[in-house]
């Protein structure tokens, strides 16, 4: 009947316990125990999910197989407690050399596999870039540690596939990894070593280039050639650019395009900066007492900017030589750009302190953002010689880009140096749109240092 109470019969079950084992077995079923890792099972089916979706998008990822060298030893020598702190050691470093988007897995014992998507639909550059991040890992590994009270060392063995290429199937993906691992470990340990004939190749051939490279400085095969920039109101000397050249005893005269790069890559290009500094310096030193007014452009790549110890070493080669920090311009990339900004703006700003002069090279063949352009100490812009060499387009469009970028400098307080001038055309056009300065064949080659002092002589300051 209407308004009468109804009574309702029923049960409530707590299903959150229930809920919790469940995801608790999902754990076991799919995570190390000890590493808190993706197990195999997982791994496998996140490479089979980047695989489809790479075949999707024409695109190539890689799988690294890494094993480390001698583990059995620490197990049978000082125990399993020992050795699991060791392998939870290794997940630590392995994962700090690794980007978010990477995956990390445990496959059981001292194995471990690195699941690497996407990078690049170029087999060779995919190669290259898989081989930069297991180099990156196996430089993490090296070393020693402490695992209760023990000091061990530790390296490890990179087998890598890349995928898909060739095959499908996620299994034989790693299969093929596994293999290349023991090819690096029969070919020494603490190394690398791809599945694919043609890729092992190419890496073996930039391993020797790294080595070969790393040996260029101890064995005097680097020397510096300077560019001269003028002033183009007056053709008269201004100062000049410092280039690396490395002429190598069989390969003959190296091009910087050839093992600037590398050497940025590998970390190298720290070692190289410190040399080109010091040679410069010493070149200021001599040259100062006669052209006081001569300033030397130092390129100064974004990895060695964003150094903490970035200042003290510039400021200490420059009262070394006693040198003006006003003599020294330091040419940066737009890549300072792309990270750590505010550490290079910090160390730009207290080298600018000093007198050190800047310019950034190559404007707009980057990622400039003029947001972040206002805020750099810089004094210069440098027009790439791609910009200048296309001034005499037919369609304008050429000379047009060179003339935004001249009424960028000025209105950011900044002067312009034209690279790449080598027409009379050329130069007038430049100087009548209020270039300040320029460089190019049309007025030096870049010199050797004696037929540079020459030259100077010729173009009084």
């Amino acid at each position: 009947m209407p308004g009468e109470p109804v009574l309702i019969r029923g049960s409530v079950t707590d299903i959150s316990e229930r809920q919790r084992y469940q995801r608790e077995i999902e754990r076991l079923a799919f995570s190390d125990e000890l590493t808190g890792l993706p197990n195999r099972r997982l791994m496998l089916d996140r490479l089979q999910h980047a695989m489809d979706r790479e075949q999707r998008e024409n695109t190539l990822g890689a799988l690294l197989f890494i094993d480390l060298d001698h583990f059995k030893t620490v197990n049978d020598s000082l125990g399993h407690l020992v050795g699991d702190g060791l392998l939870r050691e290794v997940t630590t470093r392995l994962a700090s050399g690794l980007r978010a988007e990477d995956t990390l897995a445990r496959m059981g014992g001292d194995e471990f596999v690195v699941l690497l998507e996407g990078l690049d639909s170029n087999p060779q550059l995919a190669a290259e870039a898989a081989a930069i991040t297991a180099e990156k890992l196996l430089k993490s590994l090296v070393g020693t540690c402490w695992i209760d009270g023990h000091e061990l060392s530790i390296s490890a063995s990179i087998g890598i596939a890349l995928h898909p290429f060739g095959s499908q199937v996620a299994a034989d993906v790693l299969k093929q990894a596994d293999t290349a691992m023991y090819r690096a470990k029969q070919g020494g340990r603490n190394a690398l070593h791809f599945f694919a004939p043609e890729m092992q190749a190419a890496i073996d051939q930039r391993l020797q280039m790294q080595s070969e490279l790393r040996q260029a400085v101890q064995r005097n095969q680097l020397y510096l050639v300077f560019q001269p920039q003028l002033a183009l109101a007056t053709e008269r000397i201004a100062g000049a650019e410092v280039l690396l050249r490395w002429v190598h005893p069989e390969r003959g005269e190296v091009m910087p395009g050839d093992f600037i790069l590398l050497a940025e890559e590998t970390g190298l290009i720290e070692e190289l900066g410190a040399w080109v500094l010091e040679q410069a310096c010493a070149a200021l030193a001599r040259w100062l007492p006669q052209w006081p007014q001569l300033v030397l452009a130092v390129n100064l790549s974004p990895r060695e900017l964003r150094q903490r110890g970035c200042v003290a070493r510039i400021s200490e080669c420059l009262q070394r030589h006693q040198v003006p920090a006003t003599a020294l311009e330091l040419e940066i990339t737009e890549g300072v750009l792309l990270e750590d900004v505010e550490q290079c703006i910090s160390n730009m700003q207290e080298l600018k302190v000093l007198g050190v002069r800047f310019a950034i090279d190559d404007f707009g063949t980057g990622y400039s953002s003029l947001t972040y352009l206002k805020r750099l100490p810089l004094d210069r812009l440098k027009i790439d010689r791609s910009f200048t060499w296309d001034m005499d387009g037919e369609d304008g469009s050429g000379l047009m880009l060179v003339q935004t970028i001249l009424v960028i400098a000025r209105n950011l307080g900044l002067e312009c140096v034209a690279e790449g001038i080598e027409t009379q055309w050329q130069l007038d056009s430049l100087r009548e749109h209020g270039c300040s300065l320029g460089q190019g064949y049309h007025f030096s080659r870049p010199l050797r240092e004696a037929d540079f002092q020459a030259w100077m002589q010729q173009h009084q300051l």
